[in-house]
């Protein structure tokens, strides 16, 4: 039945087991993966828009190299002729376009609108292979560049049928009159194949993190795992009577609770067995003792009978009566030994009981040190509890951070607003504010979003921390469980100290009948001693002796009621001590 028990929780514990691995493992992998694809999206946003400015500035110097060139070719104005080439000055820039070419290079390309059609040109028609002249700017660039006169940006226009990164900037004579648009610009095929390259490169670094960190985290959990399974099966065997079982000397030596608890329960196993060992012995000489004491009522039983025939053959006859005093003396003798013997062995039952009892009590503290072990695990598990709140409560704070973040996020979208309308009522003069304003709406509606996605983030991570609550609340229950054993141990304890009191509570009983018995011994001598002295008084001392012998014998049907008893006691405590295998 016991071994039946204990296949039974073992198939649980280890049902337990697979469950509390997978649930601590599952538990930090996902802010893992959470932390990895937040990673992977802010950091692929921030290469995207880093990029983006990058080969914007490059066009912006582009243009701005161009300008420079067709001031240097020629520093008159801009003109059509009457084939509508792009005069500059003198030069004619339409006649001139495998110069013009040389000035990009790799697949950058530039473009000069005369007001809003396109004359000089380095794109090419995909269809026939000829430039793309006549073809006319569309009505935003138009606006935003010739008659506002700002730089108009666009990371995804369609040229010929193709995505470009364009840079417009106003094309001026000398005078500082707007007349055409200046463009210049790169497929964005190349620049986002860069783009994921990049970001491909920035998810494998994260996949190859997360992997790392989850084997560490599986590493921990099964050590902490094992640790916690190999002490509870000790205390299970514990429970269940099993002494024999052993820790792992790698468990004893780690240096947190778990090492604590199992050296705790390995000085319990120590202690159990070395108690249990002298309780054994102990029983095994009270038994041998009651055996004895059994024999010697016996014995003492049959020599009282002896006297008492004796003491009748003395009233029968005086002739017989000085030898009849002299074998009732020698047997009286005899008995009075038997007696002191019994006296000796009474003593040494009681010695051997307080020894059971000291015993049982440092078993009993032992069981409570370990029991406040526990205490001190649990008190341990509250503290992490505890951490996890701070945790959850410092990820709140974040939250309202983010929130403030938010609020200015927007205010500063408001005033950069507000900043292009007063640019835009202040005309030329504002064309350099309406770009640092529009810039800085970016940048705000940039960290907004920003703001938000970390928002979710501590959401989540505050949902992870809810889960490892859970998880702790579960290492409590194992503890919980091996609290329960402990008692059921100290239950077993309580038993026998029971019956190492029962058992000193007969061996008084004893005692005091033994020196009842001691009692009678000396009063029969006497009886007998006076029988040699005052022969006339034969009869009265005969009537005396006979009462004498009769509580003798009753004396000693206590005494060997009580060390039956005692024997009996000694068979139960060692059952009682079978429980346990050493």
């Amino acid at each position: 039945m016991i071994m039946g028990t204990r296949k039974e929780k073992e198939v649980k514990k280890n049902g337990l087991r697979f469950s509390l691995v997978w649930k601590i493992t599952l538990t930090a992998l996902l802010p893992l993966i959470i932390l990895a694809i937040t990673a992977i999206i802010v950091g692929g946003r921030s290469i995207q828009s880093g990029m983006r400015e990058e080969v914007i500035g490059k066009l912006e110097a582009l243009a701005t190299c161009i300008e420079g060139t067709l001031d240097v070719l020629d520093s008159g104005s801009y003109t059509l002729d009457e084939q509508e080439n792009l005069i500059k000055g003198s030069y004619n820039l339409s006649g001139n376009m495998e110069t013009l070419d040389e000035l990009v290079q790799g697949d950058e390309e530039f473009t000069i609108f005369f007001d809003n059609t396109r004359r000089v040109t380095t794109i090419l028609d995909e269809k026939t292979g000829e430039r793309l002249i006549g073809t006319t700017a569309s009505e935003d660039v138009y606006n935003t560049v010739v008659k506002n006169g700002g730089d108009y940006e666009a990371y995804d226009i369609v040229i010929n049928g193709a995505n470009y990164y364009a840079y417009y900037k106003p094309l001026e004579n000398p005078d500082g009159t707007i007349v055409g648009i200046l463009f210049a610009g790169v497929p964005s095929a190349s620049v986002d194949a860069f783009i994921m390259e990049k970001v491909l490169t920035l998810v494998g670094t994260s996949f190859v993190i997360a992997v790392i960190a989850l084997i560490a985290v599986i590493f921990v959990v099964i050590t902490i795992r094992n640790g916690l399974m190999e002490t509870g099966k000790v205390v299970s065997n514990l429970a269940a009577g099993d002494l024999k079982a052993k820790i792992s000397p790698k468990v004893l030596k780690r240096g947190d609770e778990l090492g604590l608890i199992a050296r705790e329960v390995k000085e319990l196993r120590e202690e159990l067995t070395s108690v249990l060992s002298k309780v054994r012995d102990s029983a095994n000489d009270l038994l041998n003792s009651g055996k004895d004491l059994s024999s010697m009522a016996s014995q003492t039983s049959s020599t009282a009978d002896d006297i008492s025939h004796a003491v009748e053959d003395i009233s029968k006859g005086a002739v017989s009566q000085a030898d009849d005093i002299e074998t009732a003396s020698s047997q009286i003798n005899d008995m009075g030994d038997i007696i002191g013997r019994i006296v000796r062995s009474v003593g040494t039952l009681d010695t051997t009981s307080e020894e059971l009892k000291y015993a049982g009590d440092k078993s009993t503290e032992i069981v409570h040190d370990l029991s406040s072990s526990n205490d001190k695990t649990m008190d341990a598990i509250s503290r992490i509890g505890k951490q996890v709140n701070a945790t959850n409560e410092s990820a709140q704070k974040i939250g309202e951070a983010i929130e403030i973040i938010t609020s200015i996020a927007e205010e500063t979208n408001l005033l950069s607003l507000n900043a292009s309308i007063e640019a835009a009522r202040a005309g030329e003069q504002g064309r350099g504010f309406a770009v640092v304003a529009n810039q800085i709406q970016k940048l705000a509606e940039q960290s907004n979003e920003s703001a938000q996605r970390v928002a979710g983030i501590i959401e989540e991570l505050l949902a992870d921390s809810e889960r490892t609550v859970k998880v702790m609340g579960e290492v409590e229950q194992i503890v919980n469980e091996q609290q329960e054993k402990l008692g059921q141990t100290k239950s077993q304890l309580n038993d026998v100290s029971k019956g190492i009191d029962v058992s000193r509570d007969e061996t008084s009983g004893i005692k005091e009948q033994t020196d009842v018995c001691d009692t009678a011994r000396s009063r029969v001598v006497d009886v007998i001693s006076n029988l040699s002295a005052i022969s006339e008084e034969n009869a009265a001392s005969t009537q005396e002796t006979t009462a004498a012998m009769q509580e003798l014998n009753a004396t000693i049907n206590l005494l060997a009621e009580a060390a039956h008893n005692l024997t009996g006691i000694s068979e139960t405590l060692e059952k009682e001590i079978e429980y346990f295998s050493m």
